[in-house]
């Protein structure tokens, strides 16, 4: 429900991006540090909007992928906990008799 939600808003988005910039058809100039372009407003709009969701992307991909990984050092620490500490036998057949009851 949550990335529906997502990703009609990023529909949205686009939608008012492409009406701003059939409404907009200046010439602008933009400036670079060695160099200078002339581009209409909607091109720039457009792709200073993909540049900024692909930034996004890419830094919640990496936000992902780092919780993934401390996820399973988290989960292989505690198969080692879980196999360090083992029951008496006799404690466990207590153990497991006394949940059957």
């Amino acid at each position: 429900m949550k990335s529906l939600f997502f990703s009609f808003l990023l529909l949205f988005m686009f939608l008012l991006l492409f009406a701003f910039g059939a409404k907009n058809q200046d010439v602008i100039t933009v400036d670079y540090l060695v160099a200078q372009v002339q581009l209409e407003t909607s091109t720039v709009m457009s792709l200073t909007f993909f540049m900024g969701f692909a930034l996004a992307w890419l830094f919640a991909f990496f936000y992902v992928v780092r919780l993934k990984l401390k996820l399973a050092q988290m989960q292989s620490a505690l198969k080692k906990m879980n196999s360090s500490v083992s029951l008496p036998t006799a404690h466990a057949s207590q153990l497991t008799s006394a949940a059957k009851e």
